[in-house]
């Protein structure tokens, strides 16, 4: 029977050797090449103006594969989510902050300007700020959905209904963004008060999973700040 990828980070947190953390290391890159590949392609292919070159597409790929690493340290065996859904979350997230920092290397900028953000903000209208802002937009609300799809995994909902209610919110059942109070509470045949009172009490206990990522570095406070429905 084959080893789980949850199994072989059990192993990788018990043992204290350096080599046998190495081993099992390599066990679980080789076991998951093709999630590490998919997810490495996603960028690749939906943005290729910022990876043009073979080193480029390396560069990535040891990216993801540094925290394939850091999962199998920080993955809490007594998730109900996978170490595969847990693994690509992270990844996913640590590409978009990557890249923030790395389209500015790719991006090639004239002199006389002293950083890359003046070049940018002085050539608002042009085709590279565009596909600047393109691609931290597209970031961002990836990162906003995986986060979402992630922890309200976790979240253990009293009825359908009130799953229905709180998904809408933040559009996880439908292709577009999610809909305002007045629209559910339309859908739902319930006040808009009662909603929102919905809503907020499953909004306190996705905070406290999340809250325990914070604490382990795995997300950050800002990027909370991303994640709650403003109207």
């Amino acid at each position: 029977m084959a080893v789980t990828n949850e199994q072989l980070v059990a192993l990788y947190q018990s043992t204290k050797s350096r080599h046998s953390k190495d081993v099992l290391y390599r066990k679980m890159y080789k076991k998951n090449i093709g999630l590490i590949y998919r997810i490495t392609g996603f960028y690749i292919k939906t943005y290729p103006t910022f990876f043009r070159k073979d080193q480029d597409n390396a560069d990535l790929k040891q990216e993801v594969a540094l925290k394939l690493a850091d999962a199998m340290d920080k993955f809490k065996p007594d998730r109900e989510t996978k170490f595969s859904t847990y693994f690509e979350f992270i990844s996913h997230n640590h590409i978009r902050k990557f890249l923030r920092s790395y389209m500015s290397r790719v991006l090639e900028f004239p002199c006389g300007h002293d950083n890359e953000l003046s070049y940018i903000e002085d050539n608002k209208n042009t085709n590279i700020y565009g596909r600047y802002t393109e691609v931290l937009d597209n970031l961002d609300k990836k990162f906003i959905r995986d986060t979402i799809l992630l922890y309200v995994s976790q979240i253990e909902f009293k009825t359908d209904k009130h799953r229905f209610i709180f998904e809408s919110r933040y559009g996880l059942n439908r292709a577009s963004d999610g809909l305002t109070l007045k629209e559910i509470a339309e859908a739902v045949h319930l006040t808009h008060q009662r909603v929102s009172v919905i809503i907020r009490n499953y909004e306190k206990k996705l905070k406290k999973i999340i809250d325990k990522d914070i604490d382990n570095g795995l997300i950050t406070k800002e990027d909370i700040g991303l994640l709650v429905p403003q109207n």
